[in-house]
């Protein structure tokens, strides 16, 4: 990851879908609450709110045990790749860094080739003992949480502007769903797929596993 980069394009993806596959699975859940009228709509607020602030604070505090985790591991192959003295090790420490299919089809010559490229880096770095996090870690695990509770806002605002919480419910639920094909159409670009095709299947995917939390009670 780019040390100026505290999420990359995925996480920031993932962390949008989280966010509005929980909203939807609430509001789903709890409709036949919102027949309640204010007491209803008011307690599905709550949970809608509630949950995705909790799961924001989840989903930062595991960036971050994820971040210290790949750090160890490129320390330990910093390590591997300056510690290799045969081919044995020297493909071990490849193994680290790439697929293993690719590097058991590499010949000799090829692989040594890559591994002198890596050892030249691994020698220029400058590598702790320990993994420690970094101001762009602490962000990331910020902008997990700020990405996973705005998701859940834009449903929250038919409660606001209807007074039928049935109505304000199914339309919540539009704005949901619609907003999972947008997010689709976004990631397709980085995909290098269609956008409409991409849409629709984000779309798709997203109301199986609303329908699939739904049917599990939530």
């Amino acid at each position: 990851m780019n040390r100026g980069i505290a999420l990359t394009p995925g996480d920031r993806f993932t962390e949008i879908f989280c966010g509005l596959i929980m909203v939807l699975a609430v509001t789903l859940v709890a409709g036949r609450d919102v027949a309640l009228a204010g007491d209803g709509v008011h307690a599905l607020l709550r949970a809608a709110v509630g949950g995705n602030v909790a799961w924001g604070i989840i989903d930062g505090v595991v960036y971050l045990i994820n971040r210290r985790f790949e750090r160890t591991r490129q320390i330990r192959l910093v390590a591997a790749v300056r510690a290799a003295s045969d081919e044995a090790s020297m493909r071990e420490a490849l193994r680290d860094t790439f697929d293993h299919a690719l590097v058991a089809s590499m010949t000799a010559a090829e692989a040594a080739q890559l591994f002198a490229t890596l050892h030249v880096v691994a020698g220029r770095l400058e590598v702790r003992e320990h993994a420690h996090f970094t101001k762009h870690d602490l962000v990331g695990a910020v902008g997990c949480g700020l990405l996973c509770i705005g998701s859940a806002l834009p449903a929250l605002v038919p409660f606001l502007l209807f007074e039928r919480p049935v109505v304000a419910l199914r339309v919540s639920n539009a704005v949901l769903l619609a907003s999972l094909f947008v997010l689709g159409v976004m990631w397709a670009k980085d995909l290098g797929a269609g956008r409409v095709k991409t849409g629709l299947t984000l779309l798709l995917v997203g109301a199986t596993m609303v329908a699939v939390a739904v049917a599990f009670g939530g």
